[in-house]
C-alpha cells in the first residue's frame, strides 16, 4: 500500500513540477539592480517566503502548538502554512582591504539559527543574521564575529543552494554557523585553506573552556571545486565532524556535485521511554548527490538523492540503526536576477516507520512534500 502511495506522490511530485517550468520558462531575465550608497558601501535585504504541502498530513509539533511540522527538515519544517522563513537587511563594504557584513533579521530562521542545542534561544543575538569585520591582503583574509560555516556545498540561504530545501546531512549533520575568529588563504593556483576558532559548533555563547577548531583545504578551477573538512568541538563531551565535497562542470550547462559527511561524538542525546541520556559513541554517515542543469537563461532543474545513516538512533531519538533517504527536483526560475520562483517536490524515506500519522502514531516510512517558494536578495 506505502509502495502505491509512493508511486502515486512521485508521479504528482513531477508532474507538478515539470508543468510549473513550463509555464515557468516563458519569463525573460532584465538586468541586474544594486543598491550601492557610497564607494564600495552597499545595502541588502533578503526575503525568503513559501508555502508547502505534506501529502502525509503530519499531526500538530509540540513546539508549535496546533502546527502540522515535517520530520528532519532544516528550515522548511511546517506544513499547509504560507510561511515568510526570513526577512533581513544589512550593510556591507570591501571598501580597499577592510571586510565589513552585518545583517539583521526576522522570521523562524534567524529565531533557529539562534537557538542552542539544549533548546533556549539566545535574546542577545536573535536578530543578528550575520555580522563580523575584517582584512584582506595577498590572498589572505582575517574575519572576526558571527560567519556562516564554510563547510559542506549548502549555505543557510536558500538562494545560495541549487535546491530549495537543505539536504538530511546539512540538518543532522553539518555545523552552520561559527562564532570567532577565521583565517583563510587563497593561492592564484587554486589552492587555499581556511583554519577557524569559534564558540562551538551553531552557538553564539560557548558552554565550556575550549574551543571548537576547524580546518579545510580547498581546490578550485573555473569548472571544479573540491575540499576537504575537519572540525572538532568539546560541547558537552567532545564531536568531530569530517567532510568532503566536490563540484565539476563535465559539459556546458550541467553541473554535478558530491557531498559526504562522518560525525562521531558522545554528546549525542537519545530519549527511550520519557529518559535522557547521553550515547557514549552516537556516530552517523551522510551522503548527497547534487546534478543541477540550466536549460535555459536563469531557469534551472536540480536534482538531489541523499542518504544518512543513523547508526545509534541519535537523530530519530530510537534505540535502533536506522537509514533514512530524501530524493529532492527543484525548479529554480529567476525572474529577474533578483526575484526567484522556487518550485520543489521531495520524498524524504526511512527504512523504519519514523513518520506519524494524525494520532501522533509512527506508522508511516515516507513523507512526500511539495513546495512553492520565492526568495527576492540584492
Amino acid at each position: 500500500m506505502q509502495h502505491k502511495t509512493l508511486q502515486r506522490s512521485t508521479a504528482l511530485f513531477f508532474s507538478f513540477v515539470v508543468l510549473a517550468s513550463a509555464t515557468a520558462a516563458k519569463a525573460e531575465l532584465p538586468k541586474p539592480g544594486t543598491w550601492k550608497i557610497a564607494n564600495s558601501l552597499k545595502a541588502s535585504t533578503y526575503l525568503d517566503s513559501s508555502y508547502e504541502y505534506n501529502f502525509d498530513i503530519p499531526p500538530p509539533s509540540t513546539d508549535v502548538v496546533g502546527t502540522p511540522q515535517n520530520k528532519f527538515r532544516a528550515y522548511d519544517r511546517g506544513s499547509n502554512q504560507f510561511l515568510i522563513n526570513q526577512a533581513t537587511i544589512g550593510l556591507s563594504s570591501t571598501d580597499d582591504n577592510v571586510l565589513f557584513d552585518a545583517r539583521f533579521g526576522f522570521g523562524p530562521q534567524i529565531s533557529f539559527l539562534n537557538t542552542n542545542p539544549e533548546g533556549t534561544t539566545e535574546d542577545a543575538f536573535k536578530n543578528i543574521r550575520r555580522a563580523f569585520v575584517g582584512y584582506q591582503s595577498h590572498g589572505f583574509a582575517f574575519r572576526f564575529g558571527k560567519m556562516d560555516a564554510n563547510f559542506g556545498l549548502e549555505r543557510i540561504d536558500a538562494v545560495d543552494n541549487w535546491n530549495y530545501s537543505r539536504s538530511l546531512v546539512f540538518a543532522t549533520s553539518q555545523p552552520i554557523y561559527h562564532t570567532g575568529l577565521a583565517v583563510s588563504y587563497e593561492h592564484e593556483s587554486g589552492f587555499g585553506g581556511e583554519l577557524t576558532v569559534a564558540n562551538g559548533d551553531n552557538r553564539n555563547y560557548d558552554n565550556n573552556k575550549k574551543k571548537a577548531v576547524m580546518a579545510k583545504f580547498t581546490y578550485e578551477k573555473k569548472d571544479y571545486a573540491a575540499s576537504l573538512g575537519y572540525m572538532t568541538t568539546q560541547e558537552t563531551a567532545g564531536r568531530q565532524y569530517f567532510n568532503v565535497n566536490v563540484k565539476w562542470l563535465p559539459v556546458t550547462n550541467l553541473w554535478v556535485g558530491l557531498d559526504g559527511n562522518f560525525i562521531h561524538g558522545r554528546d549525542e542525546i537519545l530519549q527511550i521511554n520519557g529518559i535522557s541520556s547521553v550515547r557514549q559513541a552516537a556516530k552517523r554517515f551522510g551522503a548527497a548527490l547534487y546534478a543541477q542543469y540550466q536549460y535555459m537563461t536563469g531557469h534551472t532543474l536540480s536534482l538531489r538523492g541523499e542518504w544518512l545513516r543513523d547508526s545509534d538512533g541519535a537523530i530519530t531519538l530510537t534505540n535502533a540503526r536506522n537509514n533514512l533517504y530524501s530524493y529532492t527536483l527543484t525548479n529554480r526560475c529567476m525572474i529577474t536576477s533578483n526575484l526567484s520562483m522556487w518550485i520543489e517536490g521531495r520524498i524524504d524515506q526511512a527504512t523504519t516507520q519514523l513518520f506519524s500519522d494524525q494520532g501522533n502514531n509512527p506508522t508511516r516510512k515516507i513523507q512526500p512534500t511539495a513546495l512553492l517558494g520565492l526568495t527576492f536578495n540584492i
